[in-house]
C-alpha cells in the first residue's frame, strides 16, 4: 500500500510553503511533488507555481542528499493511476519524482493516487 506524508519545510523567503511529500511504497521512501505543465523534448514547461514547487523539491533533495530526480508527465486523469504506480516502482529508495500534470484535474488525480495522510509525518526507516 502507498502512503504519502507532507515533508515539514519552513516557508521560503516570500512566505510560501510547498507540498513536498515523502511517499512510502514497497518499503521505500520516494520524495514526490506535482505541478501543472507539460514535458516537451525532455524539457519541463510548467506554471510559475509548479516551478516554485520543483525548486523547493530540488533544494530539499540537495540538502537531504537524496538521489536521482525523475520528471514524469501525466496527460490525463485516466493515466494518473498507472503513471504514478510505474514511477514509484521505477524509483529507488530516497530518489525524487516530480509529476508534471497537464491540467489541474490531472494534478488532483495524481495527488489522490499518492494517498496523502494530511495529519502525520512518517518514521524514516
Amino acid at each position: 500500500m502507498r502512503q504519502s506524508f507532507m515533508v515539514q519545510l519552513p516557508p521560503d523567503e516570500s512566505g510560501q510553503v510547498y507540498l513536498i511529500l515523502d511517499t512510502v511504497s514497497d518499503h521505500k521512501h520516494v520524495f514526490t511533488a506535482c505541478g501543472v505543465g507539460r514535458v516537451e523534448k525532455g524539457d519541463a514547461r510548467i506554471t510559475q507555481a509548479a516551478q516554485a514547487t520543483l525548486n523547493a523539491l530540488l533544494a530539499y533533495a540537495e540538502n537531504a542528499g537524496l538521489g536521482r530526480i525523475h520528471l514524469v508527465e501525466i496527460a490525463t486523469t485516466v493515466a494518473a493511476p498507472v503513471r504514478v504506480r510505474k514511477a514509484l516502482e521505477a524509483a529507488n529508495d530516497k530518489e525524487v519524482v516530480f509529476f508534471v500534470c497537464r491540467q489541474p484535474d490531472v494534478y488532483d488525480a495524481a495527488i489522490q493516487q499518492l494517498n496523502v495522510n494530511w495529519g502525520s509525518t512518517p518514521a524514516l526507516q
